[in-house]
């Protein structure tokens, strides 16, 4: 597990107040929550936040069989014990986790199911299920100058109703970063469009930290 720096926490941390204005999707209602903060252009080398989530994000298509595969299975199997050491398992039958959908459609060929096998890692007693899947392809949010709205992002996304389990009380949607919080957001309406009174919580491996704006006078404070 990452445990070298100030980046990382081995406890959930909410997105509160003073966070919320980095992600600027999200609503004052949403509920999320994150493990470590990640340092865009910054290399792996950073944080250990940052070494997590860049060896989750490795591209199977181009790492499979290769020295780098065993960084990203790593970074699974970390990612998912976070989770299951902050998630209370007096209420695992009652809550679902629901990877939130990667940029592409299970047959293009940099599909990566990375959630969903965090999910899966997570393990008994928790449930997974994909209850929404990606039906068009896009550009992976995180790497586009794109902006794209909640609505826009939804329309590319389908939900499978049926695999809701009877005796869900919860569904916890889980990425491995939060950016602007789009993809939060739209995997939000769509649930709360299928089950209106179904509580929502964001899970999120990371949280994208944006630059000070002061940092250039900084060496002026004496």
């Amino acid at each position: 597990m990452p445990t070298s720096d100030a980046s990382w926490s081995g406890r959930l941390r909410l997105i509160g107040d003073l966070e919320r204005p980095d992600h600027h999707h999200l609503e004052a209602g949403d509920q999320c929550a994150f493990f470590g903060e990640y340092t865009p252009g910054e290399g792996w080398k950073h944080s250990s936040t940052n070494n997590l989530i860049l060896n989750l994000k490795k591209v199977p298509r181009t790492t499979r069989n290769t020295a780098q595969w065993p960084h990203k299975l790593a970074a699974i199997r970390d990612a998912a014990a976070a989770i299951r050491a902050n998630l209370d398992p007096q209420r695992a039958a009652t809550t679902l986790l629901v990877p939130i959908p990667s940029s592409k459609t299970a047959v293009h060929p940099d599909y990566d199911p990375r959630m969903l096998h965090v999910a899966e890692s997570a393990g008994a007693p928790f449930c997974c299920a994909e209850l929404l899947r990606t039906v068009i392809d896009r550009a992976a949010l995180h790497g586009s100058a794109e902006r794209r709205d909640p609505e826009a992002l939804a329309a590319t996304m389908a939900c499978e109703a049926h695999l809701l389990a009877p005796g869900i009380e919860r569904i916890l949607p889980i990425d491995d970063m939060i950016t602007t919080g789009c993809s939060f957001r739209a995997c939000r309406n769509i649930i709360a469009d299928q089950w209106p009174s179904m509580p929502v919580f964001g899970l999120f491996i990371s949280r994208r930290v944006l630059p000070n704006p002061f940092a250039a006078f900084t060496d002026l404070i004496p």
